[in-house]
């Protein structure tokens, strides 16, 4: 028996084989007296006979070689044991620093989602023209970065497929008159975000007033990397109504344009040309993960 450990007691145990031995006797040493004529004797005489026993439950004595190597076999059993120990308490400890590392980015992010959802509740009031207006854009816009946000939550907050983000952001609308072309780009959490509220308003004024209020108009959505490692997206609306540029930039080109380029470095230009809105956004190599 080898103990391993103290708390709690663990034990190696070693069992060997049994040995089978025979043991002859000069007579069965179970037999019983009698009381005879001649007094107390052995009867009859063939109980001095020899007598074999078979003797069970005994082994072999431990020899020297086989002590050692059972305790040679014990301290590597507890380098073994130490070393999981060890190797336990590393991945605990990194576990640790990877719930605290959550923890606070899970704070900042909830801070930057208020502050985005707090910013669009101030600007949607300024440019509504109704309460019901109001009620209706913002969460229109609210619903846009939910989207952004759930895939962002498939992808633990790694990246997002930036064609799976404009399928997402246009899925409520008619995709009879949108086409999208480009490469395979994937965009980090910040920029995923803020592009998603672009294509938004992009998209919700094309619906109103642009190529995809009427029949037979288009979207073409196409992007391209840049030599940079950037990234070009280009939004081109025909068909549709004759545009007119309008008088004051609204909340939708102020978010489009602004936001871009203070939350990603990044930069964006909207046309209202009379055959249609034209948009090309410009996101810089920071703003793009490696495939």
């Amino acid at each position: 028996m080898i103990s391993v450990s103290r708390q709690p007691r663990d034990l190696i145990l070693w069992f060997r084989p049994e040995v089978v031995e025979t043991v002859t006797w000069a007579g069965d040493p179970t037999k019983v007296r009698e009381l005879g004529p001649n007094g107390e004797r052995l009867t009859p005489r063939k109980s001095f006979e020899v007598w074999q026993q078979e003797v069970r439950g005994h082994a072999a004595p431990w020899t020297a070689a086989e002590i050692r190597a059972a305790i040679d076999l014990r301290v590597a059993l507890l380098e073994m044991i130490v070393n999981r120990v060890d190797a336990a308490a590393r991945e605990r400890d990194r576990l640790r620093d990877q719930e605290r590392l959550l923890m606070a980015e899970l704070d900042h992010r909830v801070k930057n989602v208020l502050a985005n959802v707090q910013a669009l509740v101030r600007q949607s009031s300024r440019n509504a023209g109704s309460v019901r207006d109001y009620v209706r854009s913002l969460e229109a816009r609210i619903v846009a970065m939910g989207k952004a946000h759930s895939l962002l939550t498939e992808s633990r907050w790694r990246s997002v497929s930036l064609q799976s983000l404009i399928e997402e952001e246009l899925e409520q609308f008619s995709r009879s008159g949108i086409a999208m072309r480009g490469p395979a780009i994937l965009l980090t959490p910040k920029a995923a975000l803020v592009l998603s509220l672009a294509v938004h308003e992009l998209a919700t004024n094309a619906s109103k007033y642009g190529a995809l209020s009427v029949e037979g108009g288009k979207v073409v959505i196409s992007w391209q990397q840049t030599d940079d490692g950037g990234m070009e997206l280009r939004w081109i609306e025909t068909g549709g109504p004759t545009v007119r540029k309008p008088h004051r930039r609204g909340f939708g080109s102020t978010l489009i344009e602004r936001a871009l380029a203070i939350e990603t470095s990044g930069e964006a230009h909207i046309e209202f040309l009379a055959t249609g809105v034209q948009c090309v956004v410009s996101l810089p190599q920071s703003s793009l993960i490696d495939l």
